[in-house]
């Protein structure tokens, strides 16, 4: 008897552990004919991200402009704007990312100081001599 009322617990631990959905579920559900409540994506829902994602598919750009308009709206109209609007197939979207420059991190080691002084002082500096940065920065971590 004891041992049956732990497999229990065992089950409804899986299950809530099931229940939890992120950022990606959300996005998969409105691309997809899969349907959630949004009681269950309620916290994962994020209307910055969402419609960050939804923007870069080109034919889903104006909902996105829609809803970047309208940013007073709650999450739960947000989504279901969306759940009922976009067109439901499979949808690939990458993520862009920012391109990391080794230049800057030799300039912000060699000069000591921030990101964007860095940018300033790369966007000054003739090709010569960031090449010469490159070469002894090289030279000195090998």
């Amino acid at each position: 008897m004891i041992f049956d009322d732990l497999e229990i617990k065992k089950e409804e631990i899986v299950e809530e552990k099931e229940k939890k959905l992120s950022l990606f579920d959300v996005l998969n559900s409105l691309y997809s004919s899969k349907e959630i409540e949004f009681v269950d994506a309620e916290k994962a829902y994020n209307p910055y991200m969402i419609n960050k994602f939804v923007s870069m598919n080109s034919d889903l750009i104006f909902l996105s402009n829609e809803m970047n308009i309208n940013p007073f709206l709650s999450k739960r109209v947000q989504f279901d704007f969306y759940n009922s609007i976009i067109r439901k197939k499979k949808r690939y979207t990458k993520y862009l990312k920012a391109e990391k420059d080794d230049a800057i991190d030799i300039i912000k080691f060699y000069m000591k100081c921030s990101n964007e002084k860095a940018k300033d002082i790369l966007r000054l500096l003739p090709e010569e001599q960031l090449t010469e940065l490159k070469i002894k920065y090289k030279n000195e971590h090998i």
